[in-house]
């Protein structure tokens, strides 16, 4: 039998390793979007890239561990590979599920024309790739357009860049990929 003090150094080593696996995971698969396997994932298995779609497709991914722990016994040919596969999977999902509302709360579609009732405010632009930059909404040649000395941002220059106004919360506009 095993004694509880092994069994805790065992469970430590176990939650250390875990979060290596997850580091590890996160630099093969994610880019700009720690979800981003579930995202590809999501987007072609069920068309969307909700939240509730990518927690569906890692659903889908974490089966196939799960099955294969399932065959096997303790012995079996990479169950332990599985089992911490399984362990990340459940703590992203962990993660997903608090994450939840914030989706709804951050993904408000907003035309870009809405920025006229914003004009002369100064607002944070926080760009795709994770830059976060200044600007003022002014009326320029007649566009609305974002401006930081000398740089202009109108709507058809956001557009042709296949960006979108995603939110428009406390002075803060943040531009995401339009479809």
């Amino acid at each position: 039998m095993v004694d509880q003090k092994t069994f805790n150094e065992v469970i430590q080593k176990k939650i250390k390793e875990i979060q290596d696996l997850f580091i590890t995971k996160q630099t093969q698969y994610a880019d700009q979007d720690p979800l981003a396997n579930f995202t590809r994932g999501a987007k072609l298995r069920y068309g969307e890239e909700s939240m509730d779609a990518r927690f569906e497709a890692l659903k889908d991914y974490v089966g196939k561990h799960i099955a294969h722990v399932y065959n096997n016994n303790l012995h079996g040919a990479k169950v332990g590979e599985s089992i911490g596969d399984i362990a990340v999977y459940f703590i992203i999902a962990w993660a997903m599920y608090e994450l939840r509302d914030l989706e709804k709360e951050t993904n408000l579609h907003i035309p870009l024309n809405e920025l006229k009732n914003h004009i002369d405010e100064k607002v944070l632009v926080a760009f795709p790739d994770g830059r976060v930059e200044m600007f003022c909404v002014i009326e320029h040649d007649g566009l609305i357009t974002l401006n930081r000395g000398n740089i202009y941002m109108n709507v058809p220059y956001l557009k042709s860049l296949n960006l979108e106004i995603i939110q428009i919360n406390e002075n803060t506009i943040l531009c995401g990929k339009g479809n």
